[in-house]
């Protein structure tokens, strides 16, 4: 995997939510690649299947909406059920949604985001408590430099990204005795499918911008890629983060520096 870096995971469980696509896929495959058994949690079965088959490790496939909280929680079950014990869970599942200006927001576009972005985030991490206070386990939630830099579009996105730092925050504390890790990772422009409804509005030229012009404010001047993301992922699930808690960590080429 060009770009990753890897630690040895052997023995640990993993659970790793928005696993079909992405930066969730490729956290799926660091962590297998490190050693990990994963749970792949996903509204998108046969993406998931496909995976999982890729994997050098048995893993689980868990089709779930996590907008839904009685799912969330059937999920969870599960996840413990296949697994026997957990020791990382792996927040990653999110939508962006940029079309609505801050004029112009409505309840649908409120409660999707913060829904899928936010509560059941918190939601579904809570009732992996006792699992992971068993482990001494780890929590990394993937925010987003959207959180920390301003900008015309994505309201909602930047808001829950917020409210996601804040509970990587309280979380830390409030679990710390426990021996178990919260921390988080704020991506900056990655290349993902999670940009296809934008340069899809844009057209084709306007999507040539939108990299274009992005690509030029980042001091590294490119976007990063989902491995680059995964990797870090992966080191602050190893013990070679055992003192790091509470932080989340810009990875973003240097754009909200």
């Amino acid at each position: 995997m060009p770009g990753a870096w890897t630690a040895d995971l052997s023995g640990k469980n993993a659970v790793v939510t928005g696993a079909s696509r992405g930066i969730g896929e490729a956290c799926v495959r660091a962590l297998d690649a490190a050693g990990a058994r994963v749970a792949l949690l996903a509204r998108s079965t046969e993406p998931m299947k496909r995976i999982a088959a890729d994997l050098q490790h048995d893993a689980v496939t868990i089709t779930v909406d996590l907008t839904s909280s009685d799912e969330t929680e059937r999920a969870v079950d599960e996840a413990i059920r296949q697994l026997g014990t957990i020791d990382i869970v792996v927040n990653n599942v999110g939508i962006m949604e940029t079309s609505e200006a801050p004029d112009a927001l409505t309840a649908d576009g409120l409660d999707l985001q913060l829904d899928l972005n936010l509560r059941n985030v918190m939601l579904l991490t809570s009732r992996f408590a006792a699992a992971l206070r068993e482990r001494r386990g780890c929590v990394v939630n993937m925010s987003s430099v959207a959180a920390q830099i301003s900008g015309a579009n994505g309201l909602v996105y930047a808001a829950t990204k917020g409210g996601m730092n804040s509970f990587t925050r309280v979380l830390a504390t409030a679990w710390a005795p426990d021996g178990v890790r919260v921390n988080g990772i704020a991506p900056g422009y990655v290349e993902t499918d999670i940009w296809t409804p934008v340069a899809d509005r844009l057209g084709d030229d306007g999507g040539a911008n939108l990299r274009k012009g992005t690509s030029a404010k980042i001091p590294m001047q490119r976007w990063g890629t989902a491995d680059e993301i995964a990797s870090v992922v992966v080191f602050l699930c190893s013990d070679a983060a055992s003192y790091l808690t509470g932080q989340t960590i810009n990875v973003d080429g240097g754009v909200a520096m």
